[in-house]
């Protein structure tokens, strides 16, 4: 069976890094919550409790100083996002804001582009996952607006920046059966900013089953050109 990318980074010999893995204790989409995060209040605060978290490492002494570079998948780069414009925003959050050096998005929907809706996004995740979790797609009921403006403050926050935080979008080359592809390139990916592809479907491309997996080296690769800069 395939692996999350992090258990084939926990097997490179990196002993400057230090894994840190958030998600929320339903198996799917949970990270998000998404029909408690129907208001923009509530994405409020499931990204501050990831900017807490993230928060929380940085105090560590063994952590002092330590860049940070956030790897997120599907609608969950969207809650990354969230947080870091929260760690702006807020001094007790700034060093959170200050640490993270790089971000990589896996297939997530960066709304504010036009180019496609978030709330078709989440309608095709809940096509995927209604055979498994019937429960779950009971609360697939977002604020596609909400989503959609997070990611457009995001991109107006990296462009102003002086020197813009470094970004890499991957996109899904295959289509889930019987749905297709659930987030399209043109919605994968950010208008002038670095991207590629990765050989699976939406919900297979952070799962790799070696480290010598193509789609893992591509991930590496992009995570050591953000160290090789910070």
């Amino acid at each position: 069976s395939s692996l999350p990318y992090r258990s084939c980074l926990r097997r490179q010999r990196c002993t400057a890094v230090t894994l840190h893995c958030f998600q929320s204790r339903s198996r799917l989409l949970d990270v998000v919550k998404l029909k408690s995060m129907a208001s923009s209040n509530r994405i409020r605060d499931h990204g501050k409790s990831l900017a807490d978290a993230i928060m929380n490492i940085t105090i560590l002494p063994e952590h002092a100083a330590m860049p940070i570079f956030v790897v997120a998948h599907s609608l969950g780069g969207l809650l990354a996002e969230q947080a870091y414009l929260l760690a702006r925003d807020m001094p007790e959050l700034r060093i959170v804001y200050e640490r993270i050096r790089g971000m990589v998005f896996l297939g997530t929907p960066h709304g504010g582009s036009g180019l496609a809706s978030t709330g078709t996004v989440v309608s095709r995740l809940v096509n995927v996952f209604r055979r498994s979790n019937t429960r779950l797609v009971e609360e697939l009921h977002p604020d596609p607006d909400t989503l959609n403006a997070i990611g457009h403050d995001f991109q107006v926050e990296v462009r102003n920046q002086k020197e813009p935080l470094p970004l890499y979008c991957f996109f899904e080359e295959l289509a889930c059966t019987g749905v297709g592809k659930i987030v399209e390139k043109k919605s994968a990916i950010v208008r002038g900013l670095t991207y590629g592809s990765l050989d699976a479907n939406h919900m297979d491309m952070c799962k790799y089953d070696s480290a010598s997996n193509d789609n893992y080296r591509k991930l590496l690769a992009v995570l050591q050109g953000f160290a090789a800069r910070s």
